[in-house]
């Protein structure tokens, strides 16, 4: 509805003063604008650091408990993800314990390969 209104006026006014005048004057207003758009990914705040701008969620681990293997096993209290395609994080994640030969224990990210059978 705006733009309808804008449009409107901008004929109007461009009618009323004359061709040459109001084509001046669109030239003038097309190069600030073109301006306006170049640097305009100059001008405008970017994200913070560190903060992600995908529109996926991340797998996230908060606040575990504590997790024990022994005897070769696997102990995890973070976040074990197939692959590297998605965010991941692990927050305030419990005791990741491992005994013994072989076993292995995690309390944050632990990215495994993925199945590309």
């Amino acid at each position: 509805m705006a733009f309808v209104v804008v449009a409107a006026a901008l004929i109007v006014y461009f009618a009323r003063t004359g061709i040459e005048r109001a084509d001046k004057l669109a030239s003038c207003i097309a190069a600030v604008l073109a301006l306006a758009a170049l640097l305009a990914p100059y001008l405008l705040p970017s994200p913070p650091k560190g903060e992600s701008t995908t529109v996926t969620e991340a797998d996230e681990a908060r606040e575990t408990g504590t997790a024990t293997a022994s005897d070769g096993g696997e102990a995890n209290s973070g976040v074990q993800a197939a692959g590297d395609d998605r965010p991941a994080r692990a927050i305030d994640t419990g005791d990741a314990k491992a005994e013994g030969p072989g076993s292995v224990a995690n309390t944050g990210v632990r990215r495994t390969p993925t199945d590309r059978s």
